[in-house]
């Protein structure tokens, strides 16, 4: 991958691994460890350093909320119905809140899941707090944000028929690239692609175990 300077000029390739691209994404919990030295506990899908603000189990499904602050958090506290919460010395700052997360979420997960999510969702959004349904897969693939995005094509296949498959995620001066064919039947393409590395029909023939031509 080529990364023009603003010269105009290429400085070379730019590498990258999904190694580095993991400890990139861990700044988190990177930063509480290099501040503490202390190996992270797990927290599901909690944040290390922001409470509430994770997934909750509702009646029907699973609800994250978000909350970045503490005046969120006195928001997020009246539209449950547990205003005193906001004024309780161990969660009156987001630090004391991430101190004891165990004794509000002991709050907060019961009564969550007395009421389905389209419920909770509308209440803390009307409330300004930061919150939002869990998808499943066929919601996210019907979504009109998915299908607004063109994120789903379907393209021909010689044994199903169409076939709908996930677009590339990225366009290039606003086009995304198409998807082109369907996913090719094993050996499929064997042959064009020895032929394409410089073997014969005959070579091909061998390599592939077929009766020579």
């Amino acid at each position: 991958m080529q990364q023009p300077a603003p010269s105009g000029h290429c400085p070379g390739p730019l590498a990258t691994s999904l190694y580095e691209t993991q400890l990139a994404l861990d700044v988190n919990w990177a930063t509480a460890h290099f501040a503490t030295g202390e190996r992270p506990t797990r927290l599901g899908s909690g944040h290390s350093s922001l409470v509430p603000c994770q997934a909750y189990a509702t009646e029907d499904g699973h609800l994250v909320v978000a909350v970045g602050n503490d005046a969120l958090f006195r928001s997020l506290a009246t539209a449950l119905g547990l205003p005193h919460l906001a004024d309780d010395p161990r969660f009156t700052t987001n630090r004391a809140r991430v101190t004891h997360r165990d004794a509000l979420n002991a709050h907060l997960e019961p009564l969550l899941a007395t009421r389905p999510t389209a419920h909770w969702s509308a209440v803390l959004q009307a409330a300004g707090v930061p919150a939002a349904p869990v998808r499943h897969l066929d919601e996210v693939y019907a979504s009109p944000q998915t299908e607004a995005l063109g994120m789903v094509r379907t393209v021909d296949h010689p044994a199903p028929g169409p076939l709908r498959q996930a677009a590339f995620p990225v366009s290039f001066q606003g086009v995304r690239p198409p998807v082109r064919t369907a996913p090719p039947a094993l050996g499929q393409d064997s042959a064009a692609i020895l032929a394409e590395l410089g073997h014969d029909e005959a070579e091909s023939a061998r390599a592939l175990g077929h009766p020579a031509p």
